[in-house]
């Protein structure tokens, strides 16, 4: 079970490979390919007022252990971040911020830091998002009582089945996750269900292209069996919503 220390210290390292990602913030930031919220104001959100950036730096960092030279990079990193801050609203063209030699210099700052805690892979958080969002969708195919939800919502001119698999197969990149697996830290018997449901999912998508009766599918045995394989996928990830 996650302890407080310990999902502060996560949330923590999310934000700082924000920050230290150039790559992140290209696709996120300036690209928009991320989610729709993804921007500089939100990653300084997320560290200093939901992760309680300062008060986990003046007040808990030496309950948690950190040493002497975590805490310093900390501050550093913190000092340099209020001063950036006071100079943009967020609101500019994120190329703009992006290029700012001051940012740069932040960028090493946040590397530093994720340094000193033993972190220097995985440093485009983006690829957690992508899979943590791919793992909700697959829990959502695995619990037949959202499905039957779908179908009220059908009703609606929705088509929440198609608006799924376009998040599973284009916006979560599934394909590229199964490809690159080791890139998304998925372990190797994480990714033998992963494969199976891919394929089965993939199939049973082009099968069922153009069906409109909702209802169909979801009784379908064939669909049974993808939801089973869904479900191992939630089970070997230990994926809790």
């Amino acid at each position: 079970m996650t302890t407080p220390k310990d999902l502060w210290i996560h949330n923590m390292i999310e934000s700082l490979k924000q920050i230290a990602s150039a790559e992140f913030q290209e696709k996120g930031w300036v690209k928009g390919e991320i989610h729709d919220f993804c921007c500089y104001n939100e990653t300084l959100w997320g560290l200093f007022l939901e992760g309680l950036f300062d008060e986990l730096i003046d007040v808990e960092a030496k309950k948690f252990g950190f040493s002497e030279d975590q805490i310093k990079k900390l501050d550093r990193l913190r000092q340099a971040l209020h001063t950036f801050d006071s100079r943009y609203s967020g609101l500019e063209d994120p190329k703009i911020i992006i290029s700012d030699p001051e940012w740069l210099q932040i960028r090493e700052l946040a590397r530093d830091a994720l340094k000193s805690f033993g972190i220097e892979k995985y440093l485009d958080p983006s690829k957690g998002i992508f899979k943590e969002s791919l793992l909700r969708r697959i829990y959502w195919i695995s619990d037949s009582a959202i499905q039957k939800g779908w179908c009220m919502q059908e009703k609606s001119n929705r088509q929440p089945l198609k608006e799924l698999m376009d998040d599973i197969f284009k916006s979560f990149k599934f394909a590229e996750i199964i490809n690159h697996y080791k890139e998304y830290e998925i372990a190797e018997n994480q990714i033998l269900s992963l494969r199976k449901l891919y394929n089965a999912l993939k199939i049973y998508r082009e099968k069922t292209e153009g069906v409109q009766d909702l209802k169909r599918i979801i009784e379908d045995p064939e669909w049974h069996q993808i939801q089973a394989l869904a479900k191992e996928v939630i089970q070997v990830f230990e994926y809790k919503p």
